[in-house]
């Protein structure tokens, strides 16, 4: 898992522990509160999904980016692009568990 950015949750996350690590950091960040809205998605023949999301998580809301590369029914890796890096970076920097 790739998460952009300058912040503290930012970087790869390499192994389900760190995945789990992360989504518990974003999770106690949220409360709860938040989600993604699906604006458009693309995939190829070589397992790579691109979503096009807007997100939110408590009143922060931001257009993204993902994109997993799929195989044997699992992700394999996993991109998220904030579409406004600088912003994604300042919450994410005020906002720790």
């Amino acid at each position: 898992m790739h998460i952009a950015g300058d912040h503290p949750l930012s970087g790869d996350k390499v192994g389900k522990a760190a995945v789990w690590e992360y989504l518990g950091a974003v999770s106690a960040i949220s409360g709860g509160q938040g989600g993604f809205v699906l604006h458009a998605l693309g995939t190829d023949d070589r397992g790579y999904v691109v979503t096009l999301l807007t997100g939110t998580i408590r009143d922060y809301v931001r257009p993204v980016v993902h994109v997993q590369r799929l195989a044997g029914g699992k992700v394999l890796e996993y991109w998220d692009a904030s579409l406004d890096q600088a912003a994604e970076d300042a919450f994410w920097r005020n906002n720790q568990p």
